[in-house]
């Protein structure tokens, strides 16, 4: 790692760097170069020598603390509000520190960032508040302190007409987009200013499961809806020129569910998830009759060629469906279900019949091969997100929360986005 000395031996080739008002500025410029490589050493020795450099505005009015909050580090954003720096200095867009600390969507930089006064009512020249510059970032971890810590709505609009949900479809946050949705926080049927709906945003950009989940929080009436060109969702899909690998999901979706009733969803893909569940064990079972039905002479071939079609049947699978719902693909659970029924079949068919003086293993084989289809049958149905207990506060019952997280030395990746700050992943 490079010492503090050989970070200073770059004074040379940053002296001529300017900053806003063209006043060359040596300082300055190692000091933008520490933040820019975290060196908060570096940073820490120059802000103790001339504190007024936190002050200084560069391109486009940006100081100091806007580029290190941009950066990320709690250590050199701490470095630059101890030595003074403003939390609500504007930039030529009237975006504040706070507002990059969102965008940027560490929890923990954001707390800092209030505990030395930010202001998080300001909003930027696009009336974006520190809600929609969190919603840029995809952070659910923000977006939940945002609202849950300091009551923020998650519905407010800027100039553009535009909620924290617009952007994050617009973006294809994923988890973000989840989070919006649950327990109604954001209204799906709402317009910008343009006339768009968030499925008219995720149409133009191909989000195809995006889309799907949309239409599962809403229903079919968001296909009708039109935005001031005249054009519902499915027609943003049909002259997009972006032929993305799920353009042909997205519009075999949107044509099917565009003629059915307003209020319907789109079916769940049942069938198929039942259908690739089973597909092993029914190979394993044809091949077992075809190698009963061919005799010993060809039984080893048949399992060969049983399981070259099993690697060719795996290939062919990722971990999720090849649908637009992208459910987790249960051919693999379908790999191990085929060779328990053959255990369980071979066990009663050929060997217990053979055990009749053991009446204890008689009584106790029912039992355990329920015992073992029932946990079998959890293991597929039961989500393993879900945590029910929180971790609790060191010689107290008070569980943490996500405010507590933001403090080091806690940190807020053990926070649980699936169970939403009610509980904490142990991590």
């Amino acid at each position: 790692m490079a010492t503090v000395s050989s970070r200073m031996d770059r004074h040379e080739e940053l002296v001529n760097a300017k900053d806003a008002v063209g006043n060359t500025s040596a300082e300055y410029s190692m000091l933008m170069h520490g933040i820019n490589t975290c060196a908060a050493p570096l940073v820490h020795q120059i802000v103790r020598q001339n504190p007024q450099l936190v002050h200084q505005k560069g391109w486009h009015s940006q100081t100091p603390l806007h580029k290190a909050s941009l950066g990320g580090d709690w250590t050199i954003i701490y470095l630059l509000l101890e030595a003074g720096a403003d939390p609500n200095m504007c930039n030529d867009f009237d975006e504040t520190p706070l507002h990059y600390v969102c965008r940027r969507g560490i929890a923990s930089n954001v707390h800092l960032m209030l505990q030395h006064n930010a202001d998080i009512q300001l909003t930027d020249k696009q009336g974006r508040s520190v809600v929609h510059h969190a919603a840029q970032s995809g952070s659910v971890c923000v977006l939940h302190y945002l609202n849950s810590v300091h009551n923020l709505s998650l519905q407010s609009m800027d100039n553009n007409l535009q909620t924290p949900l617009h952007i994050v479809c617009q973006m294809g946050h994923l988890e973000a987009l989840k989070y919006l949705t649950k327990n109604q926080r954001s209204d799906v049927f709402q317009k910008d200013v343009d006339g768009n709906t968030v499925l008219h945003l995720t149409a133009k950009e191909g989000f195809s499961h995006i889309s799907w989940i949309l239409l599962n929080v809403g229903d079919c009436s968001l296909l009708r809806m039109k935005n001031k060109q005249n054009m519902t969702p499915l027609d943003l899909v049909l002259q997009n020129p972006k032929k993305k690998n799920d353009h042909k999901q997205l519009v075999s979706l949107l044509s099917y569910m565009s003629s059915k009733n307003s209020n319907q969803k789109p079916p769940s893909p049942l069938f198929i998830w039942w259908l690739q569940l089973l597909q092993p064990c029914l190979v394993y079972t044809s091949m077992l009759v075809i190698a009963h039905m061919t005799g010993d002479q060809y039984q080893g071939a048949v399992a060969i060629f049983a399981l070259l079609y099993f690697l060719f049947l795996l290939r062919k699978h990722s971990h999720r469906m090849n649908h637009v719902c992208k459910w987790p693909n249960p051919v693999y659970a379908g790999m191990f279900s085929a060779g328990l029924l053959y255990s369980i079949f071979t066990y009663f068919l050929i060997l217990l019949p053979n055990t009749r003086d053991y009446i204890f293993l008689h009584c106790l084989s029912p039992f355990l091969t329920t015992l073992l289809l029932y946990l079998y049958w959890k293991m597929l149905r039961t989500d393993p997100g879900t945590i029910r207990y929180s971790l609790s506060k060191d010689g107290t019952n008070c569980p943490y929360t996500l405010k507590d997280l933001c403090v080091p030395p806690l940190k807020v990746e053990i926070f649980c986005e699936e169970c939403e700050g009610n509980f904490i992943l142990l991590g």
